[in-house]
């Protein structure tokens, strides 16, 4: 576990030591000021730093050798032969450094002239090489810099803590970035190549079959509303075709740009075309033909179409009904299960005060009321009242609400409602796929009841692969054992140590995306499209064998 904390004296020592040359002054790293601020210190000292090359291709990724905590640092080796070390250490108590409230960071660097770097007493200590990348493109230091900058402008990472934000989350997080840089995966299809895509997958929605609740449920829904025309999902499939040539390519482009993870491009690949196909719906139903006027008489809700659902809602069919709830029941005691085991990992980091524990029991019953009486759906909730359910099933659907609404996990503060649209899905798929006796009619009108409208119109297309994956699985097995080694002693949950340090790095990349453009000395580098980062020699991971 890489780490490193030291005490006031020993940072002072190395930021004010007799160096009599002001550029080879180790630098604290620290941004009081915006980006790009003429007043900023940082970017004052980067200007010294113009006297000669700042411009580098190779990176070296190292970890000492000694115990316990195994310091690691990156050397930055400039065109000229100069070298910068960057680090990132504590400074503080050790409690508050196991803590998430962490401790005082410092990031920093400190350059050094052609071979004067192996003379110098940072070098003396043994080390190993983690990794030693030689990158595809040309880099500049103010690159480095704008990734420390966003690092520091999020509140967790901008503190030191020995679980995440140690010197081995800076050098993962310099590494994963300049390496993104180099991938480009939002350049790499071209406009030809997506209209020979789109013209060949379109063809098969007007009769693929609707196979999953989540897929085509939109394109299952129009042969039900015009089940007399030959090809009822005509007037949306054309649509969608003309806003995926028009818009479709720039909107995946978009969200690519903003994505860190290769193992994240199912995400924006769906997101992407969110709005794309939203924009499909909106001209698809401003048309005058049958199709779009029935498909506007089931999902445009005037007070006279919402009067009807509220009558409708009382005359779904019992088998309808019961799935409804059996799948939201379900669903609830998952998450009941998951938010109890949730809690339990938090409370390694934070032990929750009793007086907090009893707040968040009766915060949980006054949420699970909520839930399942709130107003969000009209037309089915009312119905779960008149549902007869075992009282420990109550109890372990009110445990689901039981979370701090503090924790950062935005996820599972969203929870309640994930679950509510996941059960109407699957009984909207019950209803599609038209159970023996019921009509056309009967389906309309239970589609209608459970709050059929234009979000259930989407799409799911499949992932682009990238072979720059190949650096990023390290990396993320680097990050998977780093937070199995955290929970082996005690110190924090492996799960929650690995998402924070990934989705932190995740944060920083989308911040980056704007400094990328916006440097005093580099604005734009010459991007090639690259799509691998090549690699010098590396060593087994350290954070398998480490003691």
């Amino acid at each position: 576990m890489g780490s490193s904390l030291s005490s006031s004296l020993v940072i002072s020592q190395r930021l004010c030591g007799s160096v009599s040359e002001e550029r080879s002054r180790p630098m604290a790293i620290q941004f009081d000021r915006r980006w790009n601020h003429p007043e900023c210190q940082v970017l004052k000292w980067y200007k010294l730093q113009s006297e000669s090359s700042t411009k580098f291709t190779v990176i070296e990724h190292r970890r000492e050798l000694k115990a316990p905590f195994h310091h690691e640092y990156l050397l930055i080796h400039l065109e000229d032969g100069a070298i910068y070390r960057l680090e990132r250490t504590g400074e503080g108590s050790h409690q508050n450094a196991i803590r998430r409230v962490g401790c005082k960071a410092h990031d920093i660097i400190q350059w050094f002239a052609k071979d004067d770097y192996l003379n110098h007493p940072l070098a003396r200590e043994p080390s190993e090489l983690v990794t030693k990348i030689e990158f595809p493109e040309v880099f500049d230091l103010l690159d480095v810099l704008a990734i420390c900058y966003g690092i520091q402008g999020i509140e967790k990472s901008s503190v030191y803590t020995l679980q995440r934000y140690n010197c081995y989350f800076l050098c993962l997080t310099v590494l994963s970035l300049l390496a993104r840089r180099c991938a480009n995966w939002e350049t790499v299809i071209s406009q030809d190549t997506w209209i020979n895509a789109v013209n060949s997958a379109i063809p098969d929605l007007l009769h693929e079959e609707c196979r999953d609740e989540f897929e085509y449920l939109g394109l299952g829904v129009c042969s039900l509303v015009v089940p007399e025309s030959p090809e009822p999902r005509r007037f949306i499939v054309d649509s969608l075709k003309k806003e995926l040539h028009e818009h479709g390519l720039g909107a995946l482009e978009r969200r690519l740009e903003g994505t860190l993870w290769h193992s994240d491009l199912s995400v924006p690949l769906y997101f992407g075309m969110e709005g794309t196909v939203r924009s499909a719906v909106d001209r698809a139903l401003s048309g005058d033909d049958v199709h779009a006027i029935r498909m506007k008489e089931l999902i445009r809700r005037d007070k006279t179409l919402e009067s009807n659902a509220q009558v409708a809602s009382r005359e779904l069919p019992q088998d309808v009904l019961s799935s409804l709830i059996t799948e939201l029941a379900s669903s609830l005691q998952d998450s009941a299960k998951s938010t109890a085991n949730t809690l339990q990992m938090r409370e390694i980091e934070d032990p929750t005060p009793w007086r907090e524990r009893l707040s968040l029991k009766l915060w949980g019953v006054k949420e699970f009321t909520r839930f399942l009486f709130g107003a969000k759906r009209d037309f089915i909730l009312p119905r779960i009242n008149e549902i007869e359910m075992p009282r420990s099933v109550r109890i372990r659907l009110a445990a689901m609400a039981e979370m701090n609404p503090s924790m950062d996990d935005h996820e599972l503060r969203d929870l309640s409602d994930i679950k509510m649209e996941h059960a109407i899905y699957k009984s909207m798929w019950s209803t599609i796929c038209s159970p023996p006796g019921q009509t056309r009619e009967q389906s309309l009108t239970i589609l209608r009841a459970l709050g059929y409208d234009e979000r259930d119109w989407s799409d799911d297309p499949e992932g682009v692969q990238m072979t720059v994956a190949r650096f990023q699985e390290a990396t993320v097995r680097r990050i998977y054992n780093h937070a199995q080694r955290v929970s082996s002693i005690g110190l924090a949950a492996a799960p929650f140590v690995e998402s924070d340090i990934k989705a932190t790095m995740t944060s920083v990349w989308d911040g980056s995306q704007y400094f990328k453009y916006y440097t005093t000395e580099s604005p734009a580098h010459d991007h090639e499209e690259h799509d691998t980062v090549p690699t010098g020699e590396t060593f087994d991971d350290p954070l398998t064998t480490m003691n």
